[in-house]
């Protein structure tokens, strides 16, 4: 059997929505998401980066993790876990962090659409960095 979207998230219902939460939009907003709790999103991640930076543009701050646990300590890891033997080969292969190129394994489109966005900030942290755009940015 198909399955038919009846109820469709664009970028106008979802400002919508995030107002009827009370959210004005001058505001921190520290945003964590999984696209597939919106339902179907026209436009996907896109859609919902637009609209959170439609709701702040006139002065709110948008926060979100832009994590990049590849560039961890290998002997920490878990998923995968590693051979011992791997441990010193793994740390010379990581290569350096960079803001706009190291990968966000697991955290989703959304934050990957957001931090590749004109005006967004990325902290510089290796591991636990976070994207920022809007009047609190810097």
């Amino acid at each position: 059997m198909k399955q038919t979207v009846s109820d469709p998230v664009t970028k106008e219902s979802f400002i919508k929505a995030l107002r009827s939460l009370g959210i004005t939009g001058n505001q921190i907003l520290e945003v964590h998401t999984q696209m597939s709790s919106f339902g179907y999103v026209i436009g996907g991640a896109r859609t919902i980066v637009d609209g959170l930076m439609e709701l702040c543009e006139n002065g709110g701050t948008i926060l979100m993790p832009a994590q990049t646990v590849d560039n961890s300590e290998p002997s920490d890891w878990e998923y995968p876990a590693v051979a011992p033997t791997l441990y010193k080969e793994i740390r010379e292969a990581i290569p350096a962090h960079d803001t706009k190129t190291s990968d966000v394994h697991y955290m989703g489109s959304v934050v990957e659409n957001f931090r590749l966005r004109d005006g967004v900030i990325t902290s510089s942290h290796p591991t636990f960095s976070y994207s920022a755009w809007g009047r609190y940015a810097r």
